[in-house]
């Protein structure tokens, strides 16, 4: 797993047709914050719980997968929260 700035992830988003993009917000954070067009929402956890299930998101994000282990890029409102969620996958 590695951070990238912006431009990196538009370049590697653009390298592999199989890629998912895929944004881990909850739904108002997403709202708020605009969603980037072709980006798939699977929430790391929903409101009221906030509890993460690492095994459900794990499978929600390979739902629609082209590949067996497509590379995924993952947003998120902070830009440190994308950490928990790649260990869960």
């Amino acid at each position: 797993m590695k951070n990238l700035h912006p431009q990196e992830a538009w370049t590697s988003l653009h390298a592999r047709f199989d890629t998912r993009f895929v944004d881990r917000r909850l739904e108002i954070e997403s709202l708020f914050g605009g969603r980037p067009l072709g980006v798939v929402s699977v929430p790391r956890y929903e409101y009221p719980d906030l509890q993460p299930e690492a095994q459900r998101f794990a499978e929600l994000v390979a739902r629609g997968a082209t590949s067996k282990q497509p590379p995924v890029l993952l947003i998120c409102r902070s830009g440190c929260c994308w950490l928990d969620a790649g260990l869960a996958l």
